[in-house]
């Protein structure tokens, strides 16, 4: 009989299936270790390292005897096999699609070699793995605090690189444009989610709110930064002045690799480079898929704070 096959959840709470069942964890360090080996599956992570995510203020007089006994009540949890000791350290001994945020970087690698209706899809795919905070609820919690806000980042970008996609080959609906509203009063420095804002609020025919919407993050950036918007977000605003009709949406058919000369010129002015880490390791676009999306980064306001696109 094989071994069993053990999945890690990152992307929310952290969870352990076992064959698709859910399996308890030990809390506490037991499960900041997994968490910890988790992230880098396959990669050894010195103890080291480890001591100084489960004692960050006050680590005991013999830590590696700790970390072992730590280590076995993990193993006891999971199963023989699954946590190696190997040089300094430890590593999780499991396929790299088989923690979650791995499979999520993965998923939006691909479709950067994508073309856009499968780049789309694969993106869909990619977010739906979101279950919440990521490594929410470990304690001692330092592990989370440097390592969710990054993940928060790439989540971001992704979603970002969606909403550009949706636009691109209109593929937008009634809840396009309340999920950026959201997304940008959860974010307010992230140029690139304002002016899909504005797009969106262009190609509805609400011009005015469109360049409201201008003026709100002119206002928000300039008193809060003390920056003025970056040259697209200001060239798309003169567009939008001058009523240009090549923001509009692509006609029927022409989405495509460019979606048109319309729809490739309105693309031009909100898209930036995504650039994901690739290693450390169909969810917009309806109701549900954006409730939950804007649930996670709207949750945690620190969040907010992460810098202009």
């Amino acid at each position: 009989m094989g071994r069993a096959r053990l999945e890690v959840a990152l992307l929310g709470p952290v969870e352990v299936h076992r064959d698709g069942v859910t399996i308890p964890v030990p809390p506490g360090r037991p499960t900041v270790i997994l968490a910890a080996l988790a992230t880098r599956p396959g990669t050894v992570v010195p103890v080291d390292a480890l001591a100084g995510w489960l004692w960050p203020d006050d680590e005991p007089v013999h830590p590696r005897a700790a970390i072992q006994t730590h280590v076995a009540r993990l193993r006891a949890a999971l199963g023989e096999g699954f946590v190696q000791a190997a040089g300094d350290g430890y590593r999780l001994d499991l396929p790299s699609d088989a923690v979650d945020v791995t499979r999520f970087r993965e998923l939006v690698a691909a479709g950067r070699d994508a073309e856009p209706a499968t780049e789309l899809t694969l993106l869909r795919e990619a977010l739906a793995l979101w279950r919440g905070d990521p490594l929410a609820g470990l304690n001692p919690d330092d592990l989370e605090k440097a390592t969710a806000p990054l993940l928060v980042e790439e989540l971001l970008s992704a979603t970002e690189r969606l909403n550009e996609l949706r636009l691109r080959l209109d593929r937008t609906d009634e809840e396009f444009v309340p999920s950026l509203r959201r997304l940008v009063a959860a974010h307010p420095w992230r140029e690139r989610l304002w002016a899909q804002l504005m797009l969106a609020l262009y190609r509805q025919g609400r011009q005015g709110d469109a360049l409201a919407a201008y003026h709100e993050v002119v206002t928000v950036l300039r008193d809060e930064l003390g920056i003025d918007p970056g040259p697209e977000l200001t060239d798309l605003h003169r567009r939008i002045l001058d009523s240009d009709p090549t923001l509009l949406a692509p006609g029927p058919g022409a989405g495509g690799a460019g979606g048109g000369a319309a729809g490739a010129t309105a693309v031009a002015v909100v898209r930036a480079p995504v650039q994901l880490p690739r290693s450390t390791a169909q969810f917009v676009g309806r109701e549900h898929e954006i409730d939950l999306l804007t649930a996670v980064l709207s949750e945690n306001r620190s969040w907010a704070r992460l810098g202009p696109a």
